[in-house]
């Protein structure tokens, strides 16, 4: 997979009313969901469980693939993925892209070392051991959906279809988490430009004004990026939860700074 390149009664009522919401609405399965379908909240992969942040969103395009992220040379269980889409004014304002298997593995060993990057933004390494990983990690992407292959370029084209703007570079929010036989991959991501940041300068990857190397001079930037990095945080509990119920359900959902 391609990763990268909410004192007082009064103050109660709003708070409560999350809670009942979430706690009693379906999450709905996007299995082969139809394109253009309209999503809030959360939604489901096979036994799996996404949130999602506020915003609009859109089923823009999903799919099947066989795994190739075990060690073993035998086939890999089937993955289902998801692109969706939050769009304000024919512009991406934010979008997900999530993976789950909906096979069952019979192997444990998965080949993915999620946090072994040193070039993230920032990255929160919270494996438990080699066969129990949770990454955390905040990166740019660039180039953002140009010239890229398999589901990648179904998701550009069906954009380009709708005449959607989509920026050259994004920022990226992306949790890993695997145990046993089970493997999720979820990828926020948010588009500056929508917030009245420039455009990147750089024309590579690793020149690009957003990696972690070039953008103290860019405060904006750097202030857009950590904040990202405190709602990723924010955030991670809910990943726990949907991949296999750890923890307490959640009661709301971290609003995104943007």
């Amino acid at each position: 997979m391609n990763r990268y390149k909410a004192v007082g009664n009064l103050f109660l009522l709003p708070i409560l009313f999350i809670y009942v919401f979430i706690a009693a609405c379906a999450h709905e399965s996007l299995e082969h969901q139809e394109i253009g379908t309209k999503i809030t909240q959360s939604f489901k992969i096979g036994d799996k469980i996404f949130y999602l942040p506020e915003g609009e969103w859109t089923v823009i395009a999903t799919g099947d693939y066989t795994s190739h992220l075990l060690t073993s040379f035998k086939p890999g269980p089937k993955f289902n993925w998801v692109y969706l889409a939050d769009i304000k004014g024919k512009r991406l304002n934010k979008a997900v892209l999530a993976y789950a298997n909906i096979q069952a593995s019979r192997a444990s060993d998965w080949s993915d070392q999620p946090c072994e990057r040193t070039d993230f933004y920032y990255k929160n390494d919270m494996k438990r051991s080699l066969k129990d990983q949770f990454c955390l990690s905040v990166a740019h992407n660039f180039p953002y959906l140009m010239k890229a292959k398999g589901h990648y370029n179904e998701i550009g084209q069906r954009l380009m279809k709708d005449q959607i703007s989509v920026p050259t570079t994004v920022m990226a929010v992306m949790f890993t988490r695997y145990f046993l036989s089970d493997f999720i991959f979820i990828t926020y991501y948010f588009n500056p430009e929508v917030n009245g940041i420039p455009p990147s300068e750089g024309d590579t990857w690793e020149t690009n004004d957003w990696n972690k190397k070039f953008i103290s001079p860019y405060s904006e930037k750097q202030r857009y990026a950590e904040q990202l990095v405190k709602w990723g945080n924010q955030m991670a509990p809910l990943i726990l939860y949907g991949f296999n119920r750890e923890g307490q359900e959640p009661q709301n959902i971290p609003n995104p700074p943007f």
